[in-house]
């Protein structure tokens, strides 16, 4: 109960203060932590992996288009492959330097824990400071598809760290069959359960039902020795791709705020987690000096950091010698933001935590993995807005203008529609007229947002807008006198409201 309201209060203060989210959560966990008395919450790897990383993954996945997806497959894979295993190295290095005692074989496994990126708090920051759509579905994607990458080659590093011996030619084949097997088992109970949903017509059954969607394809494939990850992945891209032909439009709409406070919670309620687990990490560290291990942790920390900013900025280059085989690299300001959005979280301190406890050095990186998610949350998303702004790269016009086209083709649709139902006689003039009032409102308030129309269209669109919320909270009012005066059932007052705040999120939207 106190987490969830700690949630809230943490929450809406980051908002108070426009600062991301997660920052502020983190932030909170870490004060509350301190605070004496307050019980120990270990976050356990299971709760991670299992209840927690499924329903986030495929909700993202849910809301990501194929089309785009495909159509920056290309930097998907250099970030989210390529990049994941440099990072494995170069961190692994970096630990043995700044960390004599760390074993390569956990040296290599605190660079698997460190790869992937935190898939939440990158897009929690692009929904504050709207970016290019290419830039939000490549970080969006790299997310989405690394965390499978990453666990896949942390498997096999603690498998190396236990065993002393490592293969590379055996981790390439697991991390090839265990990717395919995830998508494909993804993909299948997708196909499944999507053909069982057209045949459902209730909202509430639906949620169900797609509550139970993500979990059923992380835990059949994980049970099978694929990824989960992956799976709850495809499952999601398949379900969104095909949810405007399987739901019902109500549905749609309880189903996406269903799932948008539901995702809310989960990654709140780990972002704060996360920060309660300094006891944890300390204990572990216990008794030894926490100021002999900070300096390195801050080092592997930069590291971490540099090699993905690096690896971005260096990809011009690189395209420059091999054209044919790297794809053509963002524009400079676009690289820098997708440079600088690597933060890490909740997947990478699970993985620590879940190293078996006699393994030597496992309370050194559980160490550097929690230094390392708190100063890029910290540092990169603290900063990432303003290098957002600074590089110019909020919503651009043109972003802005296709979504008024779409607005304006979409009524003319309309409109031609209601043309040929008036000659057809498939409804009564003053229906057909009714209608056409509306739509051609619609289309002159796209115009003039698209600057097709004159400066007396544009204003009346604006008081427009503020009338038709004046008329609103008027019947609002309306209702209510109507519901304390007995003369109107509860559940028709709940009907009515709910038909009035559709109207007023369209009219804000």
């Amino acid at each position: 109960m106190l987490l969830l309201l700690a949630i809230a209060l943490l929450a809406q203060l980051a908002g108070r203060f426009d600062v991301p989210y997660p920052v502020f959560l983190v932030a909170g966990g870490l004060a509350i932590a301190l605070i004496p008395g307050i019980p120990r919450l270990r976050l356990e790897p299971d709760v991670v992996f299992l209840v927690f990383l499924p329903p986030l993954l495929y909700a993202a996945a849910f809301t990501a288009s194929p089309r785009d997806l495909r159509a920056q497959a290309g930097r998907i894979a250099l970030l989210a492959i390529a990049l994941v295993v440099l990072t494995v190295v170069v961190v692994a290095a970096v630990a043995r330097v700044v960390l004599g005692e760390l074993s390569w074989p956990m040296a290599f496994v605190l660079g698997a824990v460190l790869a992937p990126t935190d898939p939440v708090a990158a897009t929690s920051v692009f929904r504050r400071t709207p970016v290019p759509e290419r830039v939000a579905v490549v970080v969006e994607g790299e997310s989405l598809v690394n965390d499978g990458v990453g666990l896949t080659l942390y498997r096999a590093a603690v498998g190396a760290a236990a065993a002393g011996a490592f293969s590379l030619g055996s981790a390439a084949l697991s991390l090839v069959l265990v990717a395919t097997g995830g998508v494909a088992i993804g993909l299948a109970i997708g196909w499944a359960l999507n053909a069982l949903k057209r045949r459902v017509q209730e909202p509430e059954i639906e949620i169900t039902l797609s509550l139970f969607t993500p979990y059923a394809a992380y835990v059949a494939a994980d049970r099978i020795g694929a990824s989960g990850v992956l799976a709850a992945v495809a499952i999601g891209v398949y379900s969104g791709w095909r949810s405007t032909e399987v739901l019902l439009p109500e549905t749609r709409v309880k189903v996406r705020a269903f799932w948008g406070a539901l995702a809310f919670i989960l990654d709140s309620m780990l972002f704060v987690l996360v920060g309660l687990q300094l006891p944890v990490v300390l204990d572990a560290l216990a008794p030894r000096q926490l100021s002999h291990y900070l300096v390195p942790a801050l080092a592997v920390a930069v590291s971490v950091m540099a090699v993905r900013m690096g690896f971005v900025l260096a990809l011009a280059a690189i395209r420059a010698r091999l054209p044919d085989v790297i794809e053509e690299p963002l524009p400079r300001g676009e690289r820098l933001v997708v440079g600088w959005s690597g933060m890490r979280g909740a997947v990478s301190l699970a993985a620590a935590l879940a190293i078996p406890l006699d393994a030597g050095g496992r309370d050194v990186v559980l160490l550097v993995t929690f230094t390392t998610i708190l100063v890029t949350l910290v540092v990169q998303g603290l900063t990432l807005p303003r290098l957002v702004r600074a590089c110019g790269l909020e919503r651009s016009a043109e972003d802005e203008r296709q979504e008024q086209e779409a607005r304006l083709q979409a009524a003319e649709a309309a409109l031609q529609r209601l043309d040929r139902a008036g000659a057809e006689d498939e409804a009564p003039d003053t229906t057909v007229e009714r209608l056409r009032t509306t739509y051609l409102e619609h289309a002159e308030r796209a115009a003039a947002e698209l600057g097709d129309g004159d400066a007396e269209t544009e204003d009346s669109s604006e008081a427009y807008a503020q009338l038709r919320g004046l008329t609103l909270e008027a019947e609002r009012d309306a209702i209510l006198k109507l519901r304390r005066a007995g003369k109107l059932s509860s559940d028709a007052a709940r009907r009515l409201q709910h038909e009035l705040d559709l109207a007023e999120s369209r009219l804000r939207s």
